[in-house]
């Protein structure tokens, strides 16, 4: 099997374009992951202190 398509410039392009796809799943997965932990924090309710917590009555 020859790989005679195989330049210089070829293989520069593969490894770049190769490099630039991480680079923007890496970013994908660091938004995805930023907007679930605000998500998750809005969602949690305020912590309420102990004297104001109702007590039941018998």
């Amino acid at each position: 099997m020859e790989l005679n398509f195989m330049t210089p410039d070829v293989w520069d392009g593969l490894v770049i374009g190769s490099a630039l796809i991480g680079l923007a799943l890496a970013v994908l997965r660091l938004m995805n992951d930023r907007s679930l932990y605000r998500r998750q924090r809005s969602k949690t309710p305020p912590v309420m202190r102990e004297d104001t917590h109702t007590q039941d009555q018998p």
